[in-house]
């Protein structure tokens, strides 16, 4: 089994998406972020029914994705807290890779919009200021694709 260091992730906010390729103009924040977690889940509908021997019968629902990150904060133009700033309570696109290098099996790219929901200011005096969100991973209401992996 391989093992793997997490060295060198690339993060970028904002642009556009179309079909897996982010356009526009996406700000690469991998400076500033320093854990990130992308979860992958659906709602588990129960549908045990009465010819059933335990509760044991469940489907798959919607989709529940998230992308949790850590950045280091940051009050400049240009920096995360001007993101949430002038993009606070809407649609985002995000693109997440395990290393800078480009798109392929091995560094697979995770591309989708994020609703950024919240945001926290404060921190304690002589300690590092940093800021954790979970955003949920969602298609804006005007529509878009959906968050999925892409390779190329």
């Amino acid at each position: 089994m391989a093992a793997y260091h997490i060295s060198q992730e690339y993060f970028t906010l904002g642009g556009t998406l179309s079909s897996g390729t982010v356009g526009g103009s996406p700000v690469d924040y991998s400076t500033q972020v320093t854990a990130a977690a992308l979860k992958e889940a659906v709602n588990k509908l129960d549908f045990t029914n009465m010819g059933s021997n335990a509760h044991s019968q469940v489907l798959a629902g919607l989709e529940t994705d998230e992308l949790t990150l850590t950045f280091n904060h940051d009050y400049a133009a240009s920096k995360i807290d001007a993101l949430w700033r002038s993009s606070k309570f809407t649609h985002v696109v995000f693109e997440w890779r395990p290393t800078q290098s480009a798109r392929s099996a091995t560094n697979p790219a995770a591309c989708g919009y994020v609703l950024l929901s919240e945001w926290e200011h404060g921190g304690k005096v002589g300690d590092l200021a940093t800021v954790s969100v979970t955003w949920q991973i969602s298609v804006p209401p005007a529509g878009g694709d959906y968050f999925n992996w892409f390779t190329a």
